[in-house]
C-alpha cells in the first residue's frame, strides 16, 4: 500500500525503514516475507519523482565530489533512476585485515554475505547462474571477476505495482524524516516527519536508515547535535572515513588475439543477462606489492579518436562527420581527442590506407552501431584492431580526515552537510603501479600490451585529476566490533541504540573494487533475516505454540 504522508492515519509497524531506494525496498520485501509488518518513509513521490520537502544544502570543500543532483534521487526506486545497472560482488580479500590498508577488516567474514548474493541478483533482475569463462593465462593477473548488468535499473518502475498490492508493507511518500526522537534509555521512540501539511510522528518497534550514505549520516549527525554523547561522540567515527572509488584511464590496451578480447567483452548469459569479465591483480600479488583492490575493464575508444588504429572505425567516423550526422549519434562517453581537425582527418585517412579489411570492417561496425541504437545489445562498439581504453575502478584507502560534517541552518530549517572527500597518495600510487604489473603480465603472457596515455612523470597527477566520486558514499557509518572505530555492529545495529539499524554502503568499512549496490542489497537481506529472528525470539511462548500449531 502507498499513502501520502500528509493524509490519513500513519501505521505502526514492526520495522520502519527510511528510504525506498534499492536497499530500502530489498529490506522491506524480505522483512515482509519473513512475517514482519513494514512501514517505509520516503521523501519523494509515489511516481518516483523527487519531493518538494528538501533536505539541507550540501557544501563541498574540494572538486573531488560530484553534485547531489547527479548522485542522489528521491521517490520510490531512489537513486536507481540514476544507476547504470552494474552489479558486482565484493571480494573475499575485502573482509580481512590487510597490513598495508589502514582500518581494514570487516567484523563479518565474506561467507556471511555469500549466501545472499543469489537473492540480491534475483531482486535486481539478474540471473545468478551466470558462469565465468576460464582463461588459459596464468600469473599476476586474473580475468575471472564477473559483473552483471541489471536489465531494468530503475527499481521504482520494477516494483511500484508490487508495493501497491503488498499487504504487509505501507509506503509513506512525500514525508521526510526531520528528527529521530531519542527516549530516556537511549533508544529511538519515534520519528518526526515533515510533510506538506506540517509535522507528524511515526512509531515502530525498530528503525532502519536506508536513505543513502549521506542522508543516513545526516540523520545521525542531526540526532548527535541534540545528544552529543551518542554514536561515539562528536570526535568519534560518525561521518569520518567517507570514501568512494577512483575511476578513469591511464592507458589503452591492445590485444594480440581475439580470444582474450572475447573473454573480457560483454556477452549474454544463459538466462539472458548481460555479463562481463574484468581484469584484477591476484590477491597475493596485491598483498606483496601493497596495492589497494581494483578492477579493470574494456571501454571503446571514441570513433572520432584515430588512436583506435582501425581503418574501419575511421571510415565510419568520416562518413558520419562529413554528412553532419556525427553530433546526432555521438554519446560522449569516451574521452574526446585533443587533436586539431586538420591532423585528425590526416590520421583517420592513414588508418584507412593501412587497413586491408576496411570495407567489411566498416560494414560490421555500422551494423553494430545500428543494433545498439534501436535495440538493447550487449556492450559498446568492437574495434577490429582490438584496441580499447582500460578503465580502472579502484578502492580508496580509509582516511579518518575524509569527513562528512553537519552544517546547521537555524530553527525550522533542515541541517545541511559539508563534505570533505579526500583522496591520498596511496590511492594514486596503487593505481599507477597496478598498471605497470598489468602491462608486464600482458607482455609476458603474449596477450598484448598497454600504451600509456600519459608520460611516466604525469601519471600520479593524472589519477589525482580524475579522482571524482560521491555516487558510492561508503564508510561514514562504518561497521566495527567496537564503538570506538565504527558506528554499527556486525548486525548493522547502531552500537549504543538498541532498536536503530543502518543499511547501505555507508556501513562498509572498506569499499573494495565493487560498485556497492549488489553487496549493499545482500547485506540488507541479511539484516532482514536478523530482524525476523529477533522478532521470533520475542514472541511469547504461548503465542509461539499457537503459531506452530497453525503452521503445522
Amino acid at each position: 500500500m502507498i499513502i501520502d504522508g500528509a493524509a490519513g492515519a500513519l501505521p505502526s509497524s514492526d520495522i520502519c525503514i527510511v528510504g525506498a531506494g534499492p536497499v530500502g525496498l530489498s529490506l522491506a520485501f524480505r522483512c515482509a516475507e519473513r512475517g514482519l509488518s513494514v512501514a517505509i518513509v520516503e521523501a519523494g513521490s509515489a511516481d518516483g519523482s523527487g519531493g518538494d520537502i528538501a533536505a539541507g544544502p550540501v557544501h563541498f570543500t574540494n572538486g573531488h565530489h560530484v553534485e547531489s543532483a547527479v548522485s542522489v534521487a528521491s521517490g520510490i526506486g531512489g537513486t536507481s533512476r540514476l544507476w547504470g545497472g552494474r552489479c558486482v560482488a565484493l571480494d573475499p580479500l575485502d573482509f580481512g585485515r590487510r597490513g598495508h590498508v589502514p582500518m581494514s577488516g570487516w567484523p563479518i567474514p565474506a561467507d556471511a554475505l555469500q549466501p545472499y548474493y543469489p537473492d540480491a541478483l534475483n531482486f535486481l533482475g539478474c540471473d545468478p547462474r551466470a558462469s565465468v569463462m576460464k582463461s588459459r593465462a596464468e600469473g599476476d593477473v586474473r580475468m575471472d571477476s564477473l559483473e552483471h548488468w541489471a536489465p531494468e535499473p530503475d527499481l521504482g518502475g520494477r516494483y511500484r505495482e508490487r508495493l501497491v498490492a503488498a499487504a504487509g508493507i505501507t509506503v509513506i511518500t512525500n514525508a521526510r524524516v526531520s528528527a529521530m526522537m531519542v527516549s530516556g534509555d537511549g533508544d529511538i521512540e519515534g520519528l518526526e516527519l515533515l510533510t506538506s501539511e506540517g509535522r507528524r510522528d511515526l512509531q515502530a518497534g525498530r528503525y532502519a536508515l536506508a536513505a543513502g550514505g549521506l542522508e543516513n549520516t545526516r540523520l545521525l549527525l542531526a540526532a548527535q547535535e541534540r545528544h552529543p554523547g551518542k554514536f561515539g561522540g562528536r570526535e568519534g567515527p560518525l561521518g569520518r572515513f567517507y570514501a568512494g572509488h577512483l575511476t578513469g584511464y591511464l592507458g589503452v590496451v591492445e590485444f594480440n588475439n581475439v580470444e582474450t578480447e572475447n573473454l573480457l567483452w560483454f556477452r549474454k548469459a544463459s538466462g539472458g543477462d548481460i555479463v562481463r569479465q574484468r581484469l584484477m591483480i591476484d590477491p597475493p600479488v596485491q598483498a606483496a606489492n601493497g596495492l589497494l583492490n581494483a578492477a579493470y575493464w574494456l571501454e571503446s575508444l571514441s570513433i572520432a579518436d584515430p588512436s583506435h588504429g582501425s581503418g574501419a572505425l575511421s571510415l565510419v567516423y568520416l562518413i558520419f562527420a562529413l554528412t553532419g550526422l556525427y553530433p546526432r549519434i555521438a554519446r560522449g562517453l569516451a574521452p574526446a581527442t585533443s587533436i586539431t581537425p586538420q591532423r585528425l582527418y590526416r590520421a583517420h585517412w592513414r588508418n584507412i590506407r593501412n587497413d586491408v579489411a576496411v570495407i567489411p570492417g566498416a560494414a560490421r561496425t555500422l551494423f553494430d552501431m545500428l543494433l545498439r541504437r534501436f535495440r538493447r545489445a550487449a556492450g559498446a562498439v568492437r574495434n577490429p584492431r582490438r584496441r580499447y581504453l582500460l578503465r580502472y575502478h579502484a578502492e580508496q584507502a580509509p582516511n579518518a580526515e575524509s569527513i562528512v560534517r553537519l552544517r546547521t541552518q537555524g530553527e525550522g530549517k533542515a541541517a545541511g552537510l559539508e563534505i570533505d572527500l579526500r583522496f591520498g597518495m596511496q590511492d594514486f600510487d596503487s593505481i599507477v603501479r597496478s598498471h605497470e604489473i598489468i602491462d608486464r603480465w600482458l607482455r609476458r603472457e603474449k596477450l598484448g600490451h598497454l600504451d600509456y596515455i600519459h608520460r611516466c612523470d604525469e601519471r600520479h597527477d593524472a589519477v589525482r585529476d580524475q579522482a571524482l566520486d560521491g555516487y558510492h558514499q561508503i564508510g561514514s557509518t562504518r561497521m566495527s566490533d567496537d564503538p570506538g572505530s565504527g558506528v554499527v555492529n556486525a548486525d548493522c545495529r547502531v552500537h549504543d541504540v538498541g532498536n536503530l539499524y543502518v543499511a547501505g554502503s555507508s556501513v562498509f568499512p572498506t569499499g573494495g573494487q565493487a560498485n556497492p549496490t549488489l553487496p549493499a542489497i545482500a547485506l540488507a537481506l541479511r539484516l532482514a533475516d536478523h530482524l525476523a529472528s529477533l522478532a521470533s525470539d520475542e514472541t511469547p511462548p504461548s503465542e509461539r505454540k499457537v503459531e506452530e500449531t497453525v503452521s503445522s
